[in-house]
């Protein structure tokens, strides 16, 4: 795969192939990056009211589910008992201690071609503050929807961050047609929760685990 040239960028633009939406003023379009913004949902993780997630112990609980569907209903319940979602409005602020992972989401809604991918990766303005991008999140062709971004603050300071600012590029590179299946996180509008439900091995992994640890 190769990256794009910003000149292969605007054209996929103006031919309406890649969307990226509001695509505000001022943006950069480099080669193989757009700057993509903070959006104003985020997902924090309630480190007072709970011990912790036990995923092996949440798979094994929903496995008593008689359907899949309701087995990835179960988790998702699990799993949503342990964040809180947080809006914030346009001119506040969000505030990133020390040391905090948040899932937020770009301001942007994003619909990739079928020749391009793309992953996000942490500006170099924003890191010098010590504000990254958690894992270089990887977007398959015909990817649609509001990227998560999973944040952590690196520094030894609070830092307060708004919708609106810069916070991440999205690098694209070229992919072949046909060579990669739907994402789980398709049509997404806001930062999305794990999804563990689609790791199939977890069911096998919780069975494997000692009865004396399940009491």
């Amino acid at each position: 795969m190769s990256v794009l040239s910003a000149e292969e960028i605007k054209q996929l633009l103006r031919r309406g192939d890649l969307v990226v939406t509001p695509l505000l003023a001022p943006v950069l379009i480099d080669s193989g990056t757009i700057d993509i913004r903070l959006g104003r949902h985020f997902v924090t993780f309630r480190k007072s009211r709970f011990l912790g997630t036990d995923v092996l112990e949440s798979v094994r609980e929903a496995g008593n589910e008689a359907t899949r569907s309701a087995r990835a209903d179960r988790l998702s319940i699990e799993v949503g008992r342990t964040v809180e979602r947080v809006t914030v409005e346009l001119g506040e602020s969000f505030v990133l201690h020390p040391g905090q992972l948040v899932l937020a989401c770009t301001l942007e809604y994003i619909a990739l071609p079928a020749t391009v991918g793309a992953q996000v990766l942490s500006r170099s303005t924003t890191g010098r503050l010590g504000i990254l991008s958690a894992t270089a999140t990887y977007f398959h062709p015909n990817f649609r929807g509001v990227p998560t971004l999973e944040l952590v603050n690196t520094s030894e300071t609070a830092l307060s961050v708004t919708p609106g600012l810069r916070i991440a590029q999205l690098l694209l590179e070229e992919a072949h047609p046909n060579a990669y299946q739907p994402g789980r996180y398709q049509l997404t509008t806001k930062p999305q929760i794990a999804r563990l439900s689609r790791d199939r091995e977890l069911e096998g992994l919780a069975a494997l685990r000692p009865r004396s640890e399940r009491a």
